[in-house]
């Protein structure tokens, strides 16, 4: 699990290594809106891309679906949604 910082001086440098990176699935759900700001804060689309939403509409679970509600249909398991309403420009930010 990675937690991208976009705010820290040097980021998008070191992000567009990372998310070109073939060796390196990266796993994301619902990326439409992610990919467009990849691309333009670091002019690079990742891949290899797995996307749990469209894999989950694929494999019949529902399309469309929400992460927490995905989760909670495949494992049983609750997800807190606790942090969806932080305010993500504030530093520092606060501990999970």
């Amino acid at each position: 699990i990675l937690l991208i910082d976009p705010l820290i001086p040097g980021m998008n440098e070191a992000l567009r290594e990372w998310l070109t990176a073939t060796d390196i699935v990266k796993v994301m759900h619902s990326a439409s809106e992610d990919l467009v700001t990849f691309k333009c804060a670091c002019g690079v689309l990742p891949r290899p891309l797995f996307d749990t939403q469209i894999a989950a509409a694929l494999a019949g679970v529902g399309g469309g679906m929400g992460y927490q509600k995905l989760v909670q249909e495949v494992t049983g398991t609750l997800l807190s949604k606790g942090e969806t309403r932080s305010d993500w420009m504030r530093r520092p930010l606060s501990p999970a």
